[in-house]
Formats: structure tokens, C-alpha cells, sequence
């Protein structure tokens, strides 16, 4: 089939640029179009059809594709088209796919079909921050990854016989639906759409502007369960290129040889959850692990702690009943509620949220329900001590004889009816952080109680809500400093009840309080 000359273009089919813009319930996106002639004859076109299009979820796209048309004698336009369609998804993921069309059209009807074929690499993760999550006594970390989808659209179309079909204005109505899947995805994106546009092709005569010239304005209508409903408003310029030449004396079937490709505006995606990953470590490449009180008993609750080891981070679920200290092991922390860094083998990390455990605690005598160590951290916790019998001086958490330990952000009460009943106590210790613990301790009869302590030893203490009661008011204290260094930075604490004794102070500087004189050297 011989090639036209470049005299014989300007004979019927001309160039034409459109542009395009639709605001939607989803997006605002923008599209250009061209629309050039490669060859045609009498009856047949071929024309290649490059877009570029954008929205403001930041997606970017360009399609590039070459098509044939060709005139039946019965009043019938038949076409087919391929396309190579690239895009820039606004996660910054760049995504390919093939595009085949077919389509036959006359002045009354348009009936198409096109499938979509995804090629190269069609899931890319979504860079978003992974989750992390427990499962039982495993942490999982999951991100998330963008799919291409491959599928098919099709659509039905009608000219309304309002007006005659030589008129420059023309409303028609489309019916259809679309189908796109993979096996990576839970749920399909299918669903019906349907468009109604009208076309005014008059607008040489009414307003000036270039023969060919036609404004298209419409309304869309979709739906599908992983998107939802999206209602758009459509505006479309076509702007004719070069040499007029016949195009304002095509017959109704010519006319329609330049019609618009009509196919899906995307390389259609979908965001789902990627692999999970167990997490191993923290990011500071502690070791990780889970006692959950759903596999782990009161009674095995110390030993599982001591059994983690040294510098290892373990995280408390649950609640626990039991008669044996707790004791943190050197370099370890110990929590409940709170938010940890953790990581995979393969390096991904995410954001571990928790929630807040529980341990009840009936040991009789002067043990503590939780027994500090050397570097150590116990946090987002609550801590219950109940001292059963009339003996001894109930502690809930101590740290006694260590370096650096830290007690933080819990839930503190001790109950007695023996001598003395502590909350939490630092003795003969050094660098002890105390800081927003709500503490509250009680003695039923006549002996004394102790909501924070600092017993010859240096640290912190801030942020603390301290509730001490007892029926000896000289002895109901909240804060206890005696021989202490305490630093710089121990403000914000409150008296619910009871008072601060320093009768022995030491040296640094004092305790202050929300509510109540500071308290100390």
C-alpha cells in the first residue's frame, strides 16, 4: 500500500491537538494529546496518537501508540490500536505496560474493547514506613508494595437522536465496565462506568475559531469496591493542525475516523502489604524477644526475664500473677508500653508500638516485685505489690547496688500491712533515672509508706505522680531523700498525698514539685 504525499494529507484527514482536563471526587488531572496522520487513503488512516498526562496526587504519565482505521461501505468505521504506556506513580514508582484496542463506529454507535498487559517489573515497593506487629511471641514487620494491574475495559455508545446527525452539536451516552486483577492483590478493581458528553464542532462559525475546532464537555461515573465511587467532570478542546483542507466537508462517516481513542487514563495499580518479615533485632542490634502470658506462666515470668539475657530488649504482653522477683538482667530493658525501632535480617525496620503488661506481685518479706541492674531499663509497665502477710517492707521496683538504671513511664502501687511499704527505691546506686511514674503506695494499719526514695544514691527524679497514704501522717511520704545526690533536671513532680522528707539531704540540688515546696539540698 503506497505511502501518501504530503499533498494528498491535506485532502481529508488533518493533525489535531487536544487537550483535556477533569476534576473528579478522586483527583484533578490535566492530558494532552496529538493526533497526527501517518498515512490514509481514500477509505483508511493510519495515525499515531501520543498523550501526556498528570494529576495532583502527583502521577505522571505518557502513552504512545499508533492505530488504523479503516471505512466500510455499510456506514461502519473498524479500527485497531496498540499503545506503549509508561508511568510515574506518586509513590515514585515507574511502571510499563502494553495497551491493544479494537473498535468499530458509525454515526449512531461506537462499540470498543481494550486489554491492558503490564510488562517489566510490576510490583514495586511503595517506600512508605513499614508496620510492625505482634503475633503471638513473634514481631512481624510488613511494608507495603505497588502493583501493576493487567485487565480489560469495554463500553458501549449511543448518539442520542435528539439532533439530526449532520448537526455540529451531538450528545451521546456511554455504558461500560472495566476488570483489572493480579494474583498479588486481595480483591479485584472491576466495576461499571458510564459517560455522557456533548460536542459542539461549530465553533469556526460562532466564535472564529480554526475549522475542525470542537469543544467536548461530559460527566463520568464509576465505581469499584477498592476505590470506590468517583464522579468526574470532563472538558476537552480539539485544536486542528496545519492546512484546514476537507475537514469541514467530511461526511458524518469521515468525520468519525478522527475520533478519540477512548481507553483507561492509567496503567491501573493497587497498594497491598508486602511479605512479612520477623524481626530479630532492635535497631541498635539488641537481641528481641516476646513473653507473652498466653505461653508464659507467673510462675516462669523471672525465669523467661533472666533467661533473654544480658542486653537483650524484651517486651512484657499480658498480665502476670507471681510470688518471685523479677530480676532485670545487666544491660537490659524490660517494657510494656512504648514504641521500639525494630529490624529483619534483610535490614527493613519499622516502629513497634505496645501495649502496657501487668505484674502482680504477692512475695512476702522485703523482696521487690522487680530487682534493677546495671544499665537497665524497666518501662511502660504496671506493677501491682501486694505483701500478703503482716512481715516485712514491701518494695515494687528497686534498684539497689547498680549503674545507670532507668525507671520510667509506669504504674506503680504497693499495699502493706507489715512495716514499710515502698514504691520505688534507689539504694546505694548511682545514675538512677526516676521519671512520669504514677506512683501510689498504702499501709492498711499504722505503718509507713514511701512512694519514691533516693537512699544514698544519685539520679533523677521528674515527672512523677507520687500518692502516699498512711494513718501516721509524719510517716506517710511521698519523696524520701536521705544522703542523695540528686541532679540537675528533677522538676515536674506532683503530690497527690503525703509530704517530701529530706530530714538528710545530701548535696546536688532539690526535688521540685508542681504542687508543693522543692525538697532536698
Amino acid at each position: 500500500m503506497p505511502f501518501a504525499h504530503a499533498s494528498d494529507f491535506a485532502t481529508k484527514w488533518g493533525a489535531h491537538l487536544e487537550i483535556e482536563g477533569r476534576v473528579s471526587s478522586a483527583r484533578t488531572l490535566g492530558d494532552a494529546a496529538l493526533f497526527a496522520p501517518l498515512w490514509q487513503n481514500d477509505t483508511s488512516l493510519l495515525f499515531a496518537d501520543v498523550r501526556a498526562s498528570f494529576d495532583d496526587n502527583s502521577n505522571r504519565e505518557g502513552n504512545f501508540g499508533v492505530g488504523l482505521r479503516h471505512m466500510l461501505d455499510k456506514g461502519w468505521n473498524i479500527g485497531g490500536y496498540g499503545y506503549f504506556d509508561v508511568r510515574r506513580s506518586v509513590h515514585d514508582n515507574t511502571f510499563r505496560q502494553l495497551t491493544l484496542g479494537i473498535e468499530a463506529l458509525n454515526a449512531d454507535f461506537e462499540l470498543r474493547l481494550n486489554g491492558y498487559l503490564p510488562i517489566g517489573q510490576r510490583t514495586r515497593d511503595t517506600g512508605q514506613a513499614a508496620t510492625a506487629s505482634i503475633f503471638g511471641t513473634n514481631i512481624w514487620i510488613q511494608g507495603t508494595e505497588e502493583h501493576a494491574l493487567a485487565g480489560f475495559d469495554g463500553e458501549i455508545g449511543w448518539r442520542l437522536p435528539i439532533l439530526d446527525p449532520s448537526d455540529a452539536t451531538q450528545i451521546r451516552a456511554y455504558a461500560g465496565g472495566f476488570y483489572f486483577d493480579s494474583d498479588k492483590v486481595d480483591e479485584a478493581i472491576a466495576g461499571p462506568r458510564g459517560r455522557l458528553e456533548v460536542s459542539f464542532d461549530g465553533l469556526s462559525d460562532l466564535i472564529g475559531m480554526a475549522e475542525g475546532t470542537r469543544l467536548t464537555v461530559g460527566a463520568e461515573l464509576q465505581h469499584d469496591n477498592v476505590r470506590g465511587t468517583e464522579a468526574s467532570a470532563i472538558a476537552r478542546l480539539r485544536i486542528p493542525l496545519g492546512p484546514a483542507g476537507r475537514s469541514g466537508h467530511l461526511t458524518a462517516q469521515e468525520s468519525r475516523m478522527t475520533e478519540r481513542v477512548v481507553r483507561d487514563l492509567d496503567v491501573v495499580t493497587q497498594v497491598t502489604g508486602g511479605p512479612a518479615e520477623l524481626a530479630t533485632q532492635t535497631a541498635d542490634g539488641r537481641s528481641l524477644s516476646v513473653i507473652s502470658s498466653s505461653t508464659t506462666t507467673g510462675a516462669d515470668l523471672a525465669g523467661a526475664v533472666a533467661g533473654a539475657g544480658a542486653n537483650s530488649h524484651v517486651i512484657l504482653s499480658g498480665t502476670f500473677d507471681t510470688n518471685a522477683p523479677v530480676r532485670l538482667q545487666t544491660g537490659q530493658t524490660l517494657m510494656g508500653a512504648g514504641a521500639t525501632i525494630v529490624s529483619s535480617a534483610s535490614g527493613r525496620s519499622a516502629t513497634l508500638y505496645t501495649q502496657a503488661a501487668t505484674i502482680n506481685s504477692a512475695i512476702s518479706g522485703n523482696q521487690a516485685a522487680v530487682e534493677m541492674a546495671d544499665y537497665s531499663t524497666f518501662s511502660g509497665m504496671v506493677v501491682h505489690r501486694q505483701n500478703p502477710g503482716s512481715f516485712g517492707n514491701p518494695i515494687a521496683i528497686v534498684a539497689r547496688n547498680v549503674n545507670h538504671a532507668t525507671i520510667t513511664n509506669n504504674a506503680v502501687s504497693t499495699t502493706s500491712a507489715g512495716h514499710t511499704a515502698f514504691g520505688i527505691s534507689a539504694r546505694w546506686s548511682n545514675n538512677v533515672t526516676i521519671a512520669d511514674n504514677i506512683v501510689a503506695v498504702e499501709h492498711y494499719t499504722d505503718g509507713n509508706v514511701t512512694g519514691v526514695q533516693m537512699f544514698m544514691s544519685s539520679g533523677t527524679v521528674r515527672g512523677n505522680s507520687i500518692d502516699a497514704r498512711a494513718s501516721d501522717v509524719v510517716n506517710t511520704r511521698a519523696v524520701h531523700i536521705y544522703e542523695a545526690n540528686i541532679f540537675t533536671g528533677s522538676t515536674g513532680n506532683t503530690i497527690v498525698n503525703g509530704r517530701c522528707d529530706a530530714a538528710a539531704p545530701g548535696f546536688g540540688v532539690a526535688v521540685e514539685f508542681t504542687n508543693a515546696p522543692a525538697c532536698g539540698p
